[in-house]
């Protein structure tokens, strides 16, 4: 811990710079340019700058169904695709329509693709399609049908010309002439194929298997000619690979339940982040979790994005849309957590779906309540407004002198929104906490408060602040000073 100083029993400990550490992989304060939770705030865009992102606000509240994929496609709108045949059209104004009087599709629709001049999209066991450019959906009828008929997975991914769709052990195409091919790739039982993406010259498969106490999966390498033949077969140990996305030249695979990211090395994955989930030195693998659902995988600024959802158990987890790349040449790649939902109080979200048009600069976020089963589709916010409401905190921090009993907090910042209330919360190792609130000094351009807590040695600090407003300037933090006196 090289940043902290000690002069005289007294500690200053600066925190900056986090575009250099983005989001930490333990629940410790070991960097400067780290932070335990950043929820809420873009940390690349502007290096040396923290600042608030523009805000997730609700597009279309209690949709009729469960949304399980969004694309926008080539005629300028989005389509959203969901449970219980649910399909609807989006313009750019933000008005949902339905594009069908009568379905001809059954079901729970999985997932959605454009592809040589249709839409294709799927149940469990059907493959449709709809022509760009027709009146409207109806007349719609079965394409194709699968040969396993899975139930939760059906990948697609166009790549030369093709489009590769996955099916239990099996990948389907649809060709460049619109013909439906069966099982041109065979995983072989137990494997069900969950995600598909490409190197540039082979079709990557992640897996998940049918059997139980999962301890290894498979990602494949194939070279799109032979059934039965792979370039590699990659061995990840994590009980299912979540999804593939791409940073620059390089494939990253998020795999299991508790936020592995890993990257091709040899034949083996290499592991390269570890999300961390609780302030707590045990995770508890065996109880909770959190979810990497296969469609709330998408590209913006040139970084992967992904949503973080609830799975089981609960803990300290700040959920949302997570992200991992570098925003610039040259800057190091980093963990972020830019976008909150635009209902920051859940506990148990469950993001099934995402996606970002960079034209329109417009980004869907579909997401249910899994306590209460509410269903919402939140969009990036027009007019430039910035998050309402946000949370920072730092990793465990400890207190080299015992005898330190006051704790100064500054907080010097760039640009603050008028509206803003600022309150936070330290708390002691030995579990108790102490509130405070932040005063805001406009003439030095800072937040600052002292706290008195009883007797400490390791805490962490938590900042909070909200607004019932909207507003345009949000919060630009320059860096966190943490004096021990």
């Amino acid at each position: 811990m090289e940043f902290f100083t000690k002069k005289l029993m007294a500690q200053q400990i600066i925190l900056e710079n986090f575009h250099n550490g983005g989001l930490a992989s333990t629940s410790y304060q070991l960097s400067p340019n780290t932070l335990f939770r950043a929820a809420g705030f873009d940390m690349q865009s502007e290096p040396g700058i923290l600042k608030t992102s523009l805000l997730l606000d609700t597009d279309l509240a209690s949709p009729d169904a469960k949304v399980n994929k969004i694309i926008f496609a080539s005629d300028g709108y989005a389509y959203i695709f969901g449970d219980s045949q649910y399909i609807r059209k989006r313009d750019t104004a933000g008005t949902y329509t339905q594009p069908y009087t009568t379905a001809g599709w059954t079901g729970n629709i999985m997932n959605a693709i454009e592809f040589n001049g249709y839409i294709y999209f799927c149940n469990a066991t059907n493959l449709y399609r709809y022509q760009m450019g027709a009146a409207n959906w109806d007349s719609i009828s079965s394409f194709a049908s699968f040969a396993v008929g899975n139930t939760s997975y059906h990948p697609m991914y166009v790549f030369l010309d093709q489009l590769y769709i996955g099916d239990g052990r099996y990948v389907h195409n649809v060709d460049e002439t619109n013909t439906y091919n069966s099982a041109v790739f065979d995983a072989k039982t137990p494997n069900v194929i969950t995600s598909i993406i490409s190197n540039g010259y082979s079709l990557l498969m992640g897996t998940t298997k049918t059997s139980q106490n999962i301890s290894s999966v498979n990602l494949y390498e194939w070279d799109m000619v032979s059934p039965n033949f792979c370039n590699v077969v990659y061995t990840v140990n994590e009980p299912i690979v979540n999804g593939m996305f791409y940073n620059g030249d390089n494939v990253l695979v998020s795999a299991g339940y508790q936020g592995s990211l890993y990257q091709i090395s040899g034949i083996r994955l290499q592991k390269i982040e570890q999300l961390t989930f609780d302030t707590s030195s045990t995770w508890g693998y065996a109880t909770r979790g959190i979810i990497i659902k296969p469609n709330s995988f998408f590209e913006k600024d040139n970084i992967g994005h992904f949503g973080i959802s609830y799975d089981k158990g609960g803990g300290n987890i700040e959920y949302g849309i997570y992200s991992f790349g570098n925003g610039r040449a040259n800057m190091p790649v980093i963990v972020s957590n830019p976008y909150m939902l635009s209902d920051a109080t859940m506990t148990q979200p469950v993001i099934t779906a995402c996606a970002y048009c960079q034209s329109t600069n417009t980004m869907l976020v579909a997401w249910y309540n899994a306590q209460t089963s509410d269903i919402n589709i939140d969009r990036l916010a027009a007019g430039g407004y910035r998050q309402q409401d946000w949370k920072i905190q730092t990793g465990w921090i400890t207190n080299f002198s015992e005898q330190g009993k006051e704790i100064k907090l500054t907080i010097p910042y760039r640009k603050c929104a008028s509206v803003f209330v600022s309150t936070g919360t330290l708390t002691a190792k030995n579990g108790s906490s102490y509130s405070f609130d932040l005063v805001k000094d406009t003439d030095r351009n800072c937040f600052f408060t002292t706290v008195r807590p009883d007797s400490i040695d390791s805490f962490y600090i938590t900042f909070e602040w909200s607004t019932t407003g909207l507003n345009t300037d949000g919060l630009e933090i320059e860096k966190l000073i943490i004096d021990i006196l």
